[in-house]
């Protein structure tokens, strides 16, 4: 369970510079 816990945390991570990324395109 720790292992899917980290795993949803750096999906997390990952989505948030993902949304970074699209806002300095704009």
């Amino acid at each position: 369970l720790d292992i899917i816990k980290s795993n949803m945390r750096t999906a997390k991570m990952t989505n948030k510079e993902y949304f970074q990324l699209l806002d300095e395109c704009k």
